[in-house]
């Protein structure tokens, strides 16, 4: 998809309008896992720098390390090596969204235009990012701070169906979003900067990647309230409200319920059956493969002298009135 530039430079500014105040919309403790991000890079780069400019005589004199001296250092200098070419990356990515991606202006995906000049009055972005529809991008959208130029938002062109009208309401919120990003100071150079190693450690980025979203996800409710859509396609990574079945939901959650509750009545029903028994008879009950396994040894067991010359519990032949039983040791209670 070729780039197709049509809207006029001339809009650089959004209309008129008093400037709302956004900063409640930011989550709470959203500055404090921004500091933790930024405290943690610093300290990984101060690291390297420590290894490559004196580790060598310091890790030289460990016994384990002193072995790996040339490939620590190595790391250390790509990682130090990795902050340039962060900035090299975002840019690299701007410009192939730029390139492979349709303007969105007054003429091409006119609607999403006006939703794009609201938002911006409503946050109170005074220069009106320029937004393409292109597939040269990571989710459903992406938004750039540019130094000494316009922001530039990326929407995902996957979120654009054949009549893209009927898209409207979750790309505008995927685009508001991203505009929440930039108003909200997400998206400056030097805070991805700062945070490009923390972001790559598990424990240290989940605050503040939860708290951005939530802010994120607020200022797109704030501007566009109407789009709960986008906020699913935004959870869920694509729009699936089409593909939900409601009504053959409905049936399954009331057949789960039903089902569950039956055998809930049906457990209560078997304990209070069993509790019922008396607990003569449930002594008598034997558990497993092997009978003899759930004999009682030391027990006692009633065996008439008229009807059994067999131990009930081994069955072994055993002279009436013999006690315990040669064969098994039970004790064995004759009756007359």
């Amino acid at each position: 998809m070729s780039s197709i530039i049509t809207s006029e430079r001339g809009s650089m500014t959004a209309p008129s309008a008093p400037q709302d105040d956004v900063s409640r919309l930011r989550c709470r403790g959203e500055g404090a896992a921004l500091a933790l991000c930024i405290a943690t890079s610093l300290v990984i780069v101060l690291a390297c720098l420590v290894i490559v400019l004196f580790g060598k005589a310091w890790l030289g004199t460990h016994p384990v390390l002193g072995k790996h001296i040339g490939w620590i250092r190595a790391v250390a200098i790509a990682a130090i090596i990795a902050l340039p070419a962060t900035l090299v990356g975002r840019r690299t990515k701007l410009h192939a969204a730029r390139n492979q991606g349709v303007r969105v202006g007054e003429t091409q995906f006119p609607e999403l235009h006006r939703h794009l000049l609201d938002a911006c009055r409503k946050l109170g972005i005074t220069v009106v990012p320029e937004v393409y529809v292109s597939h040269e991008v990571d989710g459903l959208a992406r938004a750039y701070s540019v130094l000494g130029g316009r922001p530039v938002v990326v929407v995902n062109a996957s979120l654009v169906p054949a009549r893209w009208m009927e898209g409207l309401e979750w790309i505008a919120f995927a685009m508001v979003r991203e505009l929440g990003a930039l108003r909200l100071g997400h998206r400056r150079w030097w805070i991805e900067l700062a945070t490009v190693y923390s972001r790559h450690i598990p424990g240290v980025r989940t605050p503040l990647l939860i708290k951005s979203c939530y802010s994120c996800d607020r200022c797109a409710a704030y501007v566009y309230p109407e789009g709960i859509r986008g906020l699913v396609a935004q959870g869920v990574g694509k729009n699936v409200i089409r593909s939900v079945a409601i009504p053959a939901f409905i049936a399954y959650y009331i057949f789960r319920n039903m089902s569950q509750r039956s055998i809930v009545m049906a457990d209560d029903t078997v304990n209070s059956l069993v509790l019922d028994i008396p607990f003569e008879e449930l002594g008598g009950v034997q558990i497993g493969e092997n009978f003899s396994a759930g004999a009682m040894i030391g027990g006692s067991r009633k065996v008439s002298m008229h009807l059994t010359t067999n131990c009930p519990v081994c069955g072994g032949g055993v002279t009436p009135g013999v006690n315990p039983c040669p064969h098994c040791g039970a004790t064995l209670d004759w009756a007359a």
